[in-house]
């Protein structure tokens, strides 16, 4: 199972790279269905969010 986690890992980090994520400045509701689901991934999982979602979730917080 390591390896569909891993998978989805990199799908959620794809996501986020193509919705601009990464390069975001400022809070946007529209962001906070992705930012709480990121958030809820890492309390059930203990992983940390994809590089490309840190900023979302650093904002979000």
């Amino acid at each position: 199972l390591i390896g569909v986690a891993n998978n989805l890992s990199a799908i959620l980090d794809e996501k986020c790279q193509k919705k601009g994520y990464n390069d975001i400045t400022e809070k946007v509701d529209s962001m906070l269905p992705d930012v709480i689901g990121i958030l809820v991934r890492e309390q059930l999982t203990g992983k940390k969010p994809p590089k490309n979602a840190q900023k979302l979730v650093f904002e979000g917080r």
